[in-house]
């Protein structure tokens, strides 16, 4: 599909809406399990507060067995929403770089234009 343009500006301007499948977003660990972590998402106004499961199988690619050896509570971290219903949201830190926050499935259109 086309469109979809650059998300330009430098400010640091709050989302408003809500998360959508597929895009990627900061959040910060709020939680810790051994079975995955929950993350809000930070990017959004304070209006409605999002939070989401990263499940362990998604934390890393690597085999995990304790999300507690991954992720700390409050840490920073990029998440991709990947399944959301009015009350859940599915989360993968997996797909995303934690570096750069690129989605490392390649997504619409690769990043070219992040570069730099």
């Amino acid at each position: 599909g086309y469109g979809g343009g650059g998300g330009g500006g430098s400010a640091v301007a709050l989302k408003s809406g809500e998360p959508e499948v597929g895009q990627i977003y900061r959040g910060r660990v709020s939680n810790v399990m051994d079975f995955g972590c929950f993350v809000e998402l930070t990017e959004f106004s304070a209006a409605k507060k999002f939070e989401g499961l990263v499940h362990l199988s998604m934390i890393s690619a690597a085999k995990q067995v304790n999300a507690r050896d991954q992720v700390k509570r409050d840490q920073s971290v990029w998440v991709k929403v990947t399944t959301r219903s009015s009350t859940r949201m599915a989360l993968s830190m997996r797909d995303v770089n934690q570096d750069t926050g690129d989605d490392l499935l390649g997504g619409a259109g690769g990043g070219d234009d992040l570069l730099g």
